[in-house]
């Protein structure tokens, strides 16, 4: 097959010397050149190298041949870069010392960068440091050997030493410290917790002996009286129930009243008022006239002595309501201040009434009546039912005697959102 010959370039007009110059082709030479430095990058030139340096006389044959005949391996980019490394030596800095075959040598240590702090060095900060921590063995900046070898080591876990060396007669010299001040505990870590019961009374055992009638197998004598006891007071509280109760029907009862005659006295005035219109409607129709002056005073005076009449009723009717009103009122005030005693917390079966709390309003419900009913008494362990305890009872304890606050769980009142509209169009200017 014939070799395939470029077409020759065409030849640009040469008329002038600066023509001449200018279109002269020197492609040949600069491909010539490229070609020279790209060899003396791979090793050095070619035509001035020997034979023995060019070619080798291969007389062991190669075991990858075959592996690669079957299979080639395309090297990774970045293996081919690695390897495209460059025969040419880099630049020598003349200053610098450098070793036999011409490239820098270094110490393997890094330079040393001083950073300064409100321009002192760390080198001299650290000297200070020494000094005014440092003592009298550290005058020049350093620790002496004798001083560090006398000292012992620090065991944290090891028994307290005192300090030989006066570190409070040190503390006392610097004035410039806050000397430490002991924690002084307030007087009334000394005092009993203050119990709710009211002034005077027994204190509130720390363990309190139960009644023997809630005994699983009481006394029959003992049972009785606790049992009879008891009922009366549920008795008693049973009644006071009733009766508040029948007291608030009462009152809603008379305010009901109030309501209705309130609406009857509209409703008449709506008629009468209506019943004028009518008459005076008729009257125009029979014989259209109009009204003289004494005729019209005359209907003011019927109309302010109806006024007036109505007026006085409702304000008997609301003087009897009154009077009636301020009985109940105290006889309820009396009753809810009986309910508030008889609510509050018994001590003991002989002791219902606390003492009076003074910042807060909530007091211990009534502890539970520990009480077997006649058909609830048990014959045998094996039908036994336990009751109480003990978790609760300890717990109440603790609260009576003060150790535990006595309050209700409250919970925390979300922060109410205002929505206000910005003012910021008041700040406009034209």
């Amino acid at each position: 097959m014939a070799a395939v010959v470029a077409a020759p370039k065409a030849q640009t007009s040469r008329k002038g010397k600066k023509a001449w110059r200018k279109n002269v082709d020197i492609t040949e030479v600069t491909t010539g050149l490229d070609q020279v430095r790209t060899e003396i990058i791979q090793g050095g030139i070619i035509a001035e190298k020997a034979d023995a340096d060019l070619f080798t006389v291969d007389t062991t044959g190669s075991t990858n041949i075959r592996q690669k005949h079957f299979r080639e391996v395309k090297p990774l980019k970045v293996d081919e870069i690695l390897n495209a490394r460059s025969s040419v030596p880099a630049l020598i800095n003349p200053k610098k010392r450098a070793g036999p075959s011409g490239i820098e040598l270094g110490d393997g240590i890094l330079p040393v960068k001083k950073h300064r702090k409100n321009g002192v060095s760390h080198k001299d900060l650290e000297r200070l440091r020494r000094i005014a921590y440092g003592g009298e063995d550290a005058k020049d900046g350093v620790k002496t050997a004798k001083a560090s070898e006398g000292q012992d080591l620090y065991d944290p876990w090891g028994d307290i030493v005192p300090d030989a060396e006066g570190t409070a007669a040190k503390m006392d010299k610097l004035t410039f410290v806050e000397k430490p001040k002991k924690l002084a505990a307030p007087a009334t870590i000394k005092h009993a917790p203050i119990g709710i019961t009211k002034e005077g009374e027994e204190a509130v055992p720390a363990v309190r002996l139960p009644d023997p009638g809630i005994s699983y197998n009481p006394d029959f004598q003992t049972w009785d009286d606790l049992l009879s006891r008891e009922g009366e007071k549920e008795i008693e509280l049973e009644k006071k129930r009733i009766e508040y109760a029948e007291q608030e029907k009462k009152i809603l009862a008379l305010a009901d009243i109030e309501d209705e005659d309130e609406e009857e006295e509209e409703s008449e005035e709506e008629e009468s008022d209506e019943e004028g219109e009518e008459g005076e409607g008729k009257a125009v129709k029979k014989k259209p006239q109009r009204k003289t002056p004494a005729q019209r005073n005359k209907v003011k005076r019927r109309k302010e002595a109806e006024r007036l009449a109505r007026h006085q009723a409702k304000t008997e009717v609301q003087k009897q309501q009154l009077q009636s009103l301020k009985e109940l009122r105290k006889n309820l005030g009396v009753t809810l201040k009986e309910r508030a005693v008889a609510k509050r917390t018994a001590l003991t079966p002989a002791k219902r009434l606390v003492r009076r709390r003074k910042f807060d309003k909530s007091l211990m419900p009534q502890a539970p009546l520990e009480l077997q009913l006649p058909e609830e008494l048990a014959d045998s362990l094996r039908r036994l039912k336990p009751e109480g305890n003990l978790l609760r009872d300890r717990y109440r304890n603790l609260r009576e005697r003060g150790v535990i606050e006595t309050r209700a769980n409250t919970q925390q009142k979300k922060a109410k959102k205002k929505i206000t509209e910005k003012w910021s169009y008041k700040d406009w200017k034209p």
